[in-house]
């Protein structure tokens, strides 16, 4: 609470995370282990960047499909079309692909 810790990335995109522990200054005996995850994004290509509200987060409950869409992963453009490509498959779950039938 007295100040920042400052993450610097090595430059490969991907997850990384810190574990640390809380405490209270009145009773140390008082401890809570905690993991904070820290999702590294490839740069900024020119016309394309991450709306700063973005949380890139989705929740969904358990035995239950959710819906990602470009609102879910909120990032801008100066173009016309954004294309979103899966890169790694999730790993408790699965990408389903629903199609209009008309």
């Amino acid at each position: 609470d007295e100040g920042q810790v400052w993450y610097a990335s090595s430059g490969n995109e991907g997850i990384d995370g810190i574990e640390f522990n809380v405490t209270l200054p009145s009773n140390r005996s008082i401890v809570v282990s905690a993991r904070l995850n820290i999702t590294i994004l490839p740069p900024a290509s020119e016309g394309l960047r991450r709306d700063p509200d973005a949380s890139l987060r989705v929740t969904v409950k358990e035995k239950s499909a959710g819906i990602i869409d470009a609102e879910s992963l909120r990032y801008l453009s100066s173009h016309a079309e954004i294309f979103y490509v899966v890169t790694r498959a999730p790993q408790a779950g699965k990408i389903v692909s629903e199609k209009n039938q008309s």
